[in-house]
């Protein structure tokens, strides 16, 4: 790992608040790759790369889970989406050696986890 996302990532950030852009590029980045996931014109290689875009912003945003409702909202859109993962997007996959998860399945998780803590948190006050 090279850490240069790290690197770019505040930086794209903040020039994206900075004209307002931040939340409705990242939910127009989820809302792309899952119509390409769950459509049929897409190639394998071309749903390949969705599927790690999607990760990848599931990866960035679940820090912000319990705080952001951007995030709660980009999580729920994946969650809902109901992401089947192709027979041949899993054969892409596995012969570059990644394990095989649905997104929507990852984000349910997330949301579940999140929606304990919050429920757990107003419990003990």
């Amino acid at each position: 790992k090279d850490n240069m996302v790290e690197k770019l990532i505040p930086d794209v950030r903040r020039q994206l608040k900075n004209i307002n852009s931040y939340d409705y590029t990242l939910e127009s980045i989820a809302g792309e790759a899952i119509n390409a996931l769950k459509g049929d014109s897409s190639s394998t290689k071309y749903k390949v790369t969705y599927l790690f875009v999607l990760e990848n912003l599931m990866a960035e945003l679940q820090p912000e889970i319990d705080t952001s409702s951007l995030s709660q909202k980009i999580f729920q859109k994946i969650r809902d989406a109901k992401i089947n993962i192709t027979s041949e997007v899993q054969k892409a996959r596995r012969r570059r050696m990644f394990r095989q998860f649905s997104p929507s399945e990852v984000a349910e998780k997330v949301l579940n986890d999140h929606f304990k803590r919050r429920d757990q948190k107003a419990k003990n006050k």
